[in-house]
């Protein structure tokens, strides 16, 4: 018997929430307030992004089939498209500054390579 796939990730440091079906990735971060500093989307499988409708910039980050980051945006702003298609999925957080960028991606890369070898 398969247990049934999370789609909430609560680490010590990120919370992150799965968009794995069309209709999750379609409605996207629309409609959301902005995300905190903690918490992400996780859109899967996943190699571009837009923010058109949206009222804040947010910060995303492609993956590889690895949970590799491949390539980051700090500050996609509304109304833009974003696509890397060697992406596998995409992690869309707050919008951070340079500094912030540095921190986020050390952040996300140890998150992801856990999650990695607990699911296997």
């Amino acid at each position: 018997m398969q247990t049934p796939k999370p789609h909430f990730i609560d680490f010590e440091y990120f919370e992150i929430k799965i968009a794995d079906t069309w209709l999750s990735r379609l409605r996207g971060l629309l409609g959301s307030e902005p995300l905190h500093h903690h918490q992400a989307l996780w859109l899967r499988p996943c190699h571009s992004v837009h923010t058109f409708g949206m009222p804040y910039p947010i910060a995303v980050h492609f993956l590889d089939k690895n949970m590799r980051i491949i390539k980051s945006l700090p500050c996609l702003k509304p109304n833009r498209v974003a696509i890397c298609l060697k992406a596998f999925s995409v992690l869309e957080m707050r919008s951070v500054s340079a500094i912030e960028l540095i921190l986020q991606i050390k952040a996300i890369e140890g998150v992801m390579q856990e999650y990695s070898q607990a699911a296997g």
